[in-house]
């Protein structure tokens, strides 16, 4: 498992707030907002790693719990939009 020492949670959270607010400025623009995205999504996801990992390493959450609502939240994604191919640009 990844040791994190408290220092570590806030410089990690702290970039994953500045990737966000990076993104969102950068989507105010129609020529940037496409690298706006990967920006905001890039951090979203640090956060979102970072969390699972700290409840994984508290034991609020186990392995098995994280798989099954992946599962379950992909099992619903397929439901709700029909199995539509994403259109393209």
């Amino acid at each position: 498992m990844l040791a994190f020492n408290p220092a570590t949670e806030q410089v990690a959270y702290m970039l994953a707030a500045l990737c966000f607010i990076f993104g969102l400025k950068k989507l105010s623009g129609v020529r940037t907002a496409r690298q706006g995205n990967i920006w905001a999504a890039t951090g979203m996801g640090v956060a979102i790693v970072i969390s699972l990992v700290l409840l994984l390493k508290a034991g609020a959450i186990t392995w098995w719990a994280l798989l099954g609502g992946v599962a379950l939240g992909s099992v619903i994604g397929v439901k709700l939009t029909g199995n539509r191919p994403v259109p393209s640009c």
